[in-house]
């Protein structure tokens, strides 16, 4: 629930279109992971050869992947989100002491 609003805040303080150019980059750097297309071999070997344990075996790794995935994404963001409020304090800081 947590992570469901800090990404709530996340998207409406930031831009949609930024918030689509990061997916888009984390999405990249998915597709580039070695760890990610080895799995995906695997997946496709053993929707081949059809073992459930196998089968399980792999979806206890995917969805450990995936976790570990939406947790650097959504520390991206946030980190993407406080350097842009960080930017807009400096800025309205510095109109304010130059006036």
């Amino acid at each position: 629930m947590l992570k469901y609003k800090l990404l709530c805040v996340v998207h409406v303080t930031i831009e949609r279109k930024q918030v689509k150019e990061l997916l888009k980059l984390v999405h990249k750097v998915m597709l580039k992971n070695e760890l990610f297309k080895r799995l995906k071999e695997e997946a496709t070997a053993t929707e081949k050869a059809g073992t459930a344990k196998m089968k399980k075996r792999l979806q206890r790794r995917y969805d450990s992947m995936f976790e570990q995935m939406a947790c650097a994404t959504i520390h991206y963001i946030i980190s993407y989100f406080f350097s842009y409020l960080f930017l807009f304090i400096n800025s309205r800081l510095n109109i304010l002491i130059l006036s």
